[in-house]
């Protein structure tokens, strides 16, 4: 079985598109100097849509010490870490 995961989404909308599009995973990139960074407030509505559509939010990162992580995870409900 083969499962399709689309990164970097900045908008509620286009989370909601790509779970809707057979996504099975959306990512966010949670990395502060990536131009596709999400701020977690923003990111929680993301992951919101991306569960209305079906598919299954990732947070995704790049060297952030695990502190910073666990806070993501816990201010934006995503569970799928990358």
């Amino acid at each position: 079985m083969t499962l399709i995961k689309i990164c970097g989404v900045k908008t509620a909308e286009d989370g909601f598109f790509a779970a809707k599009s057979s996504a099975d995973f959306v990512g966010i990139v949670m990395h502060v100097p990536s131009k596709r960074y999400v701020k977690p407030s923003r990111a929680q509505t993301i992951a919101k849509a991306i569960r209305e559509g079906g598919a299954t939010p990732v947070a995704v990162f790049f060297d952030e010490a695990k502190d910073q992580i666990l806070d993501a995870v816990a201010n934006t409900g995503i569970t799928t870490i990358q």
